[in-house]
């Protein structure tokens, strides 16, 4: 396994814990994901911008 596809497994785990702790089911923009789990936990709102470094990388 390459590090991009250990990256894009990474990534797509942290997008799809975000979408189950908002209880999405449509497809949502990873920032308004940040935007809307940061409203409601601390641990995002603390590691926002590592987040959107992420989605901006992806």
């Amino acid at each position: 396994m390459t590090n991009a596809d250990r990256f894009l497994d990474a990534y797509a785990q942290i997008e799809h814990e975000l979408k189950k702790e908002l209880n999405l089911k449509r497809h949502v923009r990873f920032y308004e994901l940040l935007d809307l789990a940061c409203k409601k936990n601390p641990v995002v709102r603390r590691y926002k911008f590592d987040l959107q470094e992420y989605g901006d990388l992806r």
